[in-house]
């Protein structure tokens, strides 16, 4: 009778040792596949990541260049007004002398 019982525990140790083994290989399976989805994640993210810097380089760049696109108008632009002025100015200035010769 005890070499019965003996093999009956030995037997549900067995069991017990196989079903635990099978169930920590599922978990190990699972943490596999979560582990291979954390990394894709990761690689998708750098991706984006990587994605958008080149993004804000270029913006960065085609703004400088639009800065200095505007800068150079605006200095065009104000030498047109200075030179302008001037003319204005030089003409008034020979219109009021030539009225004063005249009286």
């Amino acid at each position: 009778m005890e070499g019965l019982l003996s093999r009956l525990v030995h037997s549900r140790r067995q069991c017990l040792k196989i079903q635990t083994n099978s169930r920590l290989k599922q978990i190990e399976k699972e943490y596999s596949q979560k582990l291979a989805k954390s990394a894709q994640v990761i690689a998708e993210l750098q991706t984006s990541v990587c994605d958008s810097k080149e993004e804000t380089v270029r913006l960065q760049q085609a703004m400088q260049k639009q800065l200095k696109e505007v800068n150079v108008r605006w200095d065009e632009e104000r030498r047109t007004i200075t030179h302008n002025a001037k003319q204005a100015n030089k003409v008034c200035a020979g219109q009021f002398f030539a009225s004063v010769y005249v009286i």
